[in-house]
């Protein structure tokens, strides 16, 4: 993961809102997005465990300013919510 304090600091000095935007990881619906490709261009399930495993939540200590959570709706599109709000993915 890179670090975040030099993907942040461009935003603080032209003060900025900072805001991440999180995409929880969902291992199964990736490897089925990747299975959908042709062969010459899939993944290899150790390549999205090897991602998976560098990947971290970004909290407020990261020195963002909002976190949002972004989670598919169901519909080939896409639901944001406040960390603290649940996300009603494909009801």
């Amino acid at each position: 993961m890179p670090d975040l304090a030099t993907l942040i600091a461009p935003g603080r000095r032209h003060a900025a809102r900072v805001t991440a935007h999180w995409f929880p990881p969902d291992v199964a619906a990736s490897k089925g997005r990747d299975a959908a490709r042709p062969p010459v261009i899939q993944v290899p399930d150790v390549g999205i465990h090897a991602t998976l495993k560098r990947l971290r939540r970004p909290t407020p200590r990261d020195g963002f300013d909002a976190i949002r959570i972004v989670g598919h709706d169901g519909d080939g599109g896409f639901v944001v919510a406040r960390p603290e709000e649940p996300l009603d993915e494909g009801s």
